[in-house]
């Protein structure tokens, strides 16, 4: 039962003053990632120890869905909402770099063919998709018309390097499968999260006790049903995992596996 209120305090908004505390006064955890990368868990830990945590997608569009699905283009009122929550999200960057918070960033990466399974699944209420009632044929259909990936692939670039932090500057660890700047910034592969308890733990200051899933979508059908039968003919397959984000990421063993499996 307190993991599970735990849980769902962690998926609302935060109000407005646990905000300006977490990400600009005391010690806190910025959780900026993509999504579907594993980072609830940690979360859940830091909150278990009293330290605060922010999720982030993206502080620097305004576009609902970035990184996770293809958005279509906004039109009227959606446009000018999107105006302006990007410069809101600017506007506190900016405020956010200019008082130095002793915040900590952390982010996961994933295998951008599963991970774009995931992300279509979760956020495809904001394409008014019904998965459940949706035939096989549709669902394929619809998961290749709105699917994302290219973002997901220059998540780092878009995002993190325009505070100053270059992510693909750090070597990144085959055994361990993480690479970080102790000071301010922790990058982590969710399939080797487990093996990940004793640094985590040293970075965000609390025990860190695996990473137990407390966002999890592997039993629902629609989610089954495109992980056994979306395949990427072996060339966009290969695009993909040639791009600077799989290369620096996962070693060459790693990116023949997941042509195996995706192509």
């Amino acid at each position: 039962m307190e993991h599970k209120k735990l849980t769902k305090s962690l998926r609302k908004k935060p109000n407005l003053l646990r905000k300006i505390k977490i990400w600009f006064f005391g010690k806190g955890v910025i959780i900026w990632t993509p999504g579907k990368v594993g980072t609830l868990s940690i979360a859940m830990s830091a909150e278990k120890s009293g330290i605060g945590s922010i999720h982030a997608h993206s502080l620097f569009s305004g576009l609902k869905g970035k990184y996770f699905i293809n958005t279509t283009l906004s039109k009227g009122n959606a446009a000018i909402f999107s105006l302006y929550r990007k410069f809101i999200l600017r506007l506190k960057v900016f405020i956010w770099q200019a008082v130095k918070p002793s915040s900590l960033i952390i982010s996961g990466v994933r295998d951008p063919f599963s991970r774009s399974i995931s992300a279509f699944v979760e956020q495809s209420y904001l394409l008014d998709l019904d998965l459940d009632g949706m035939s096989s044929e549709s669902l394929i259909n619809a998961f290749w018309k709105f699917h994302s990936i290219n973002d997901y692939l220059n998540f780092f670039d878009e995002e993190w390097s325009k505070i100053g932090i270059d992510v693909y500057s750090e070597k990144f660890r085959d055994y361990s499968q993480g690479v970080c700047n102790s000071n301010k910034w922790f990058v982590f592969r969710v399939d080797r999260l487990r093996f990940l308890e004793n640094e985590i733990s040293l970075f965000i200051g609390t025990n860190f006790d695996g990473g137990e899933k407390v966002n999890n979508s592997s039993n629902y059908k629609p989610y089954v049903f495109l992980m056994d039968n979306i395949k990427w003919d072996k060339k966009s397959a290969q695009d993909i995992l040639d791009s600077k984000f799989c290369r620096h990421f996962f070693n060459a063993k790693d990116r023949q596996s997941l042509l195996d499996r995706w192509s």
